[in-house]
């Protein structure tokens, strides 16, 4: 499945952005295509096609929007890393966008990618829903969701575990939301099964950037100890709301058990 959603991306990114005549643009496409052929795990179109596969639904059918929230995603590392968010030099192993690009194309190339998003809604698959989906990406991405954890990331002064907690299911956990939502959304799932799949994609979300602080900070003892009983946790939340839902719900707890894999593996011994 994985190979089948990168040919569709990529098919979709050379369709897309083809090679422009003007020089400023060519490098403005070049700065786009850096980030988004970088290597990614791509979890949250991995959560997306799971999803659509336990509905019964073929996987394929949402990689329109998998790749929507992908390319919001690779917008949002953009930005992060710029000097006046977290001013980080390498991005997936790679020196960061503003730093091979400059800043200034770094911004208009983040920019550029939030809104060509909203390009992958105008595919066929979303006709009768195209209201619903807009609105949901419209939430998850913006204001309510990922900038505005974005906001509290930058600025926050708090240390608490319910900020944090807050932090994480905003800036990280909305996209993750989305891509579980917009499955549900657009095969029409009843409201019970909603409330359960958007309990477990809030719990997914949270866990994930628990595990990447895990995977990426180092801490003391105590502190790491108190940050893998919160991804324990949080896995967990995330399991137990699948157990209301009458389908297929397994690769969705594999999914949550593989995110904490990630975090709490031993490394090798050399």
């Amino acid at each position: 499945m994985e190979t089948q959603f990168k040919n569709f991306f990529n098919n979709y990114l050379k369709t897309r952005f083809p090679l422009p005549s003007q020089p400023e643009t060519k490098l403005l496409q070049k700065a786009l295509l850096y980030t988004l052929k970088a290597p990614s795990s791509l979890f949250r179109p991995k959560v997306a096609w799971t999803v659509a596969q336990c509905l019964g639904h073929p996987p394929q059918d949402i990689f329109p929007w998998a790749t929507a929230i992908e390319l919001i995603h690779g917008a949002s590392l953009i930005h992060d890393d710029l000097p006046c968010m977290d001013n980080s030099p390498q991005r997936r192993g790679k020196s960061s966008n503003h730093l091979v690009f400059g800043e200034d194309m770094a911004l208009l190339a983040g920019s550029c990618l939030f809104v060509e998003a909203f390009s992958l809604l105008t595919f066929p698959i979303f006709k009768e829903r195209n209201q619903e989906m807009l609105e949901l990406l419209v939430r998850r991405a913006g204001f309510y969701g990922m900038m505005g954890g974005q906001a509290m990331d930058i600025r926050g002064k708090s240390l608490s575990q319910s900020f944090l907690l807050k932090l994480f299911e905003l800036k990280t956990g909305s996209l993750i939301l989305a891509s579980v939502e917009g499955p549900a959304l657009l095969w029409n799932c009843t409201k019970r099964e909603l409330k359960a799949l958007q309990k477990y994609g809030h719990f997914l979300g949270q866990a994930y950037q628990a595990a990447d602080d895990l995977t990426d900070k180092s801490f003391s003892k105590p502190e790491l100890h108190k940050k893998k009983t919160l991804l324990k946790k949080l896995t967990q939340e995330s399991i137990n709301s699948l157990r209301i839902l009458k389908f297929p719900t397994q690769p969705l707890a594999e999914l949550s058990l593989l995110n904490e894999y990630r975090a709490l593996k031993k490394p090798k011994k050399s």
